[in-house]
C-alpha cells in the first residue's frame, strides 16, 4: 500500500474505473509485454544458430518490440513489479557509477560461461540480467561483428539475458491476473483485503505511480540528458542510446499514461467543476508526445554524433512543460477531485 495515504470517509467507489483500467489496459499491456519477450527468445535464438545479417535484424527488431512493450508498463512499479527485485531486474537505471555496465563487460571479456544459463543468470547481479545488458550485449560498438561468428559468447549471454527477461515478464504477467492476482486485488479493494482498504487506496497507488514515471522521464530521461543547452547534451546519459530507443521508449511511457486514463468511467466520476481534468490530461499528454516524436525524427532516433541538435533541442525542453502539467494534474489536482488524499511520493526523499 502507498506510503503516507489515508482514506477519507466521503471516497466514492472507484472500483468501476480500477476495472477498466486493470482490464482495459493495465493486463492487456502486460500480456503484450510478456508476448513480444518471448518472440525476442525466439530470434535470438536463431540469431545463435544462424548467424546472419537478416537474423542479426531480426534479432535487434525483437528488441526494439521488447523496449516499446516494457516501457508501456514502465509506470507500473508497485506490487507484483517490486516482489523479488523484479523492476530492477528488468531495468537497472540509471547505472549512476557505471558498475552495472563494467559487470556486462567482464563477463563478455571474460567470457564467464555460467552466465550462459538462464538459471545462472538469474543469482548474479540485477544489472547483468535485463534491458540494458541485452542493449549492449546486442547494439555496443562492435557488436554486430561479434554476433555474426559462430557459436559467439556474446550471442549466447544475449540469449540467456533474454530467456531471463522472458521468465521475469511471465511471473509479472501471472501475479497480476488470476482468482487471486494483483489485478484483482485492485478492483476489489475492501477493509478485508490485505493490500488495499479501500478503492481510493489503490487509485492512489495507480495516481503516485504514473505521476513519478512522468517525472522521471521529464526530469532524468529527458532533462538530464539535455542540459542546459544542445551544447551540452549527452546522450550517452539516456537509457538505451546505443539502439537508439531512448525517445521510443519516452514515448511509450507517455503513451501508457495516455491510455490508462482514456476511459469514460473517471470522468463520470468527477462533479461538474472538474469534468474536464481527464481532457486536460490527454492534452498535455499529447503535446508531450509529439513533441518527443518530432525530436526523435531530428536526432534520427540518438545514432550518428550522439549530440543533439538545436532544433531537437528546443523540442526536448518544449517537452518538459506538458510533462510537468500532466504530472501536477495526477499528482494533485486529479485526487484533490476525487476526494482522495495526497499522499507520499518516493521521488520527493525523505
Amino acid at each position: 500500500m502507498m506510503t503516507g495515504q489515508v482514506a477519507t470517509a466521503d471516497e466514492p467507489d472507484l472500483s468501476p474505473v480500477l476495472t477498466e483500467m486493470v482490464d482495459g489496459v493495465v493486463i492487456p499491456t502486460y500480456e503484450q509485454f510478456a508476448a513480444v519477450s518471448a518472440n525476442e527468445v525466439m530470434a535470438v535464438e536463431a540469431l545463435c544458430t544462424g548467424p546472419s545479417p537478416e537474423t542479426l535484424r531480426i534479432a535487434r527488431a525483437g528488441f526494439a518490440s521488447l523496449v516499446d512493450g516494457f516501457s508501456r508498463i514502465e509506470a507500473m512499479r508497485f506490487g507484483p513489479a517490486r516482489d523479488e527485485n523484479r523492476f530492477e531486474k528488468l531495468f537497472f537505471w540509471p547505472d549512476r557509477r557505471g558498475r552495472g555496465l563494467r559487470q556486462v563487460q567482464e563477463i563478455i571479456l571474460e567470457e564467464n560461461t555460467t552466465a550462459l544459463d538462464a538459471d545462472q543468470l538469474a543469482g548474479k547481479s540485477v544489472a547483468v540480467q535485463g534491458l540494458l545488458a541485452l542493449d549492449f550485449a546486442l547494439s555496443d560498438e562492435g557488436a554486430g561483428e561479434a554476433l555474426l561468428r559462430a557459436d559467439s559468447f556474446r550471442c549466447g549471454y544475449a540469449l540467456s539475458v533474454a530467456r531471463r527477461i522472458a521468465a521475469t515478464a511471465q511471473e509479472l504477467l501471472a501475479d497480476w491476473t488470476g482468482p487471486g492476482g494483483y489485478g484483482n486485488q485492485m478492483k476489489n479493494a475492501g477493509p478485508n483485503q490485505a493490500i488495499y482498504r479501500t478503492s481510493g487506496e489503490a487509485m492512489q497507488e495507480i495516481l503516485r505511480s504514473t505521476s513519478e514515471v512522468l517525472t522521471i522521464d521529464r526530469e532524468f530521461k529527458i532533462a538530464r540528458v539535455i542540459g542546459d543547452s544542445a551544447k551540452q547534451a549527452r546522450l550517452k546519459r539516456a537509457p538505451f542510446w546505443r539502439s537508439g530507443l531512448w525517445l521510443q521508449a519516452l514515448d511509450a511511457n507517455v503513451a501508457f499514461v495516455e491510455n490508462l486514463f482514456a476511459g469514460r468511467t473517471l470522468a463520470a466520476m468527477l462533479d461538474d467543476e472538474n469534468q474536464t481534468l481527464p481532457k486536460e490530461l490527454r492534452f498535455e499528454l499529447e503535446q508531450a508526445r509529439k513533441a518527443i516524436a518530432d525530436a526523435s525524427v531530428s536526432i534520427g532516433r540518438g545514432r550518428g554524433s550522439g549530440e543533439v541538435g538545436e532544433d531537437a533541442y528546443a523540442k526536448l525542453k518544449y517537452a518538459l512543460v506538458p510533462l510537468h502539467g500532466a504530472a501536477d494534474i495526477l499528482e494533485s489536482r486529479l485526487p484533490q477531485a476525487l476526494g482522495l488524499v495526497i499522499g507520499f511520493n518516493s521521488l520527493d526523499g525523505d
